[in-house]
């Protein structure tokens, strides 16, 4: 795995975060073949009236979508009272965030960029 030199750490955390890298933060395991930078994207969805069930099933076409692009779905977290979703993704732009979502067929309300924070290992 290449590390990018521009990333930073904060105490306790691991911090990804790129000053200077074509715009885009860096995360490790980015898929091989984009080479350097990628960006991570919070999707938020906002879906009054939509269960649980049929969520599910709408977030189960993200992956597939993906298939011939540089988007790498990572995840969603269902908040069911809240009637929202979000998901994350590593792509190299919000636009192709946007065009994997509509390939998809599921509505999004914003698309946000992301900036990943995770425990320091050990």
């Amino acid at each position: 795995m290449r590390r990018c030199p521009l990333l930073s750490r904060a105490v306790g955390f691991r911090l990804l975060r790129a000053r200077k890298c074509t715009g885009f933060q860096v995360s490790p395991g980015s898929r091989a073949g984009y080479g350097g930078c990628m960006a991570h994207y919070l999707v938020e969805r906002y879906l009054p009236g939509m269960s649980e069930e049929a969520l599910r099933k709408a977030l189960e076409r993200l992956a597939p979508a993906t298939t011939g692009t540089a988007v790498r779905y990572i995840g969603s977290t269902i908040l069911v009272e809240d009637e929202a979703c979000f998901c994350h993704f590593e792509a190299p732009s919000a636009k192709a965030v946007a065009e994997v979502n509509g390939r998809a067929g599921i509505p999004l309300d914003r698309i946000s960029a992301a900036l990943p924070v995770a425990p320091a290992p050990g």
